[in-house]
């Protein structure tokens, strides 16, 4: 009976080493060769990709981009992004961090649904006249969500993330832009 179960076992083992060669297209002895490469050109592709999601968020905080406007003395960085809820705070803390810039930021990601953040650089103008909170509960009802937060950064989810063009269109109403 232990001799059958080891067998079936082995035959188990034999049949993933096979069908995971043949996918990999490799030989079953230079198997564990081949996985360890695949694994080292993953890795350094992901390095390679959170390398250029850094890029493409320094250009896109820049003041480069059409969707950042300056009026009044603020700058005003509305967009979509589509990265995720992580990536998206990244941008926003590149946005907003440095308080001789004062900006308003909003972002939206139709992601997950439809996600918004808005962040206004704290103990600046841009913080005396704006308050994101409002600006969230305002805008977030174009995704069918709501939001929540305080007066320097709030952020709304909802369901309809095809809503996320008329939540943007909807802040650069309310901010008179």
């Amino acid at each position: 009976m232990a001799g059958e179960s080891a067998r079936e076992h082995a035959r188990k083992q034999d049949k993933i080493i096979s069908e995971s060669s043949e996918i990999l297209g490799v030989n079953p002895d230079d198997l564990s060769t081949a996985v360890r490469r695949f694994f080292d050109e993953w890795k350094s592709q992901q390095k390679t990709i959170r390398s250029l999601e850094e890029e493409i968020t320094r250009l896109r905080t820049s003041g480069s981009d059409s969707s950042i406007v300056v009026k009044d003395g603020i700058r005003f960085s509305i967009m979509e992004v589509e990265g995720d809820f992580n990536q998206m705070k990244n941008m926003l803390g590149q946005l907003t961090r440095d308080p001789s810039i004062p900006t308003v930021a909003v972002l939206g990601s139709r992601i997950g649904g439809g996600k918004l953040i808005v962040a206004i650089t704290e103990d600046s103008m841009a913080a005396e006249k704006y308050d994101a909170l409002e600006i969230i509960n305002h805008i977030s009802p174009q995704i069918s969500g709501s939001g929540g937060g305080n007066s320097t950064i709030s952020q709304g989810g909802g369901k309809f993330g095809d809503g996320i063009p008329e939540a943007l269109e909807a802040a650069r109403v309310i901010l008179g832009l």
